[in-house]
């Protein structure tokens, strides 16, 4: 698929109300500004509750946030900060150090991996793929197969840990009438 024929298919999706997308982009965000100005989690979640979230319907065409799902991606994220990053190190190919991303990327990882390792409700394959979304808005496709691969490594430790096979995954991620994401 050629890259204009997947920049079109992602203008589609945007004018679709996706409030759990504009979600996960509102956490990546607050933890970005977490780690810029050394500001408590509960404090960046307020502000964000009370003025960004709206900003964030307007700029994006999503919808308005899950605003539960929103305090519980940011708040997670930052309360498992070192577990997260210790994954997220572990899954890097030999030769990066975590603190060779850059921030936006380090935000885009630590909410994808805390999702993946504590929220099962939502298939891997969907969680996987909104990130990668997350990623396009930032980053060229270099960067976006890094988050692809990084998540897609700590998916398969989740399924391991949990004692999930590859196949069972695979019956979890049947067509739904509910595509929320």
């Amino acid at each position: 698929m050629k890259q204009a024929e997947r920049r079109a298919g992602r203008k589609e999706r945007k004018s679709v109300l996706r409030p759990r997308t504009t979600s996960r982009l509102a956490a990546v965000q607050a933890l970005y500004q977490m780690q810029m100005t050394d500001k408590p989690a509960s404090l960046i979640v307020e502000e964000f509750v009370a003025h960004r979230l709206t900003e964030l319907e307007d700029t994006t065409s999503f919808g308005l946030a899950d605003e539960e799902l929103f305090r519980e991606l940011t708040l997670g994220a930052a309360k498992e900060r070192e577990t997260v990053d210790a994954i997220i190190s572990d899954t890097l190919v030999e030769g990066w150090a975590i603190e060779r991303l850059e921030s936006t990327l380090l935000a885009i990882l630590r909410v994808g991996a805390h999702e993946l390792l504590n929220h099962g409700r939502t298939p891997t394959a969907v969680v996987i793929s909104e990130y990668v979304d997350v990623t396009h808005a930032f980053y060229d496709e270099t960067a976006v197969g890094l988050v692809n691969g990084v998540l897609d490594r700590i998916a398969q430790v989740v399924r391991e840990r949990d004692g999930v096979d590859d196949d069972d995954e695979d019956e979890d991620l049947a067509p739904r009438t509910d595509r929320t994401g």
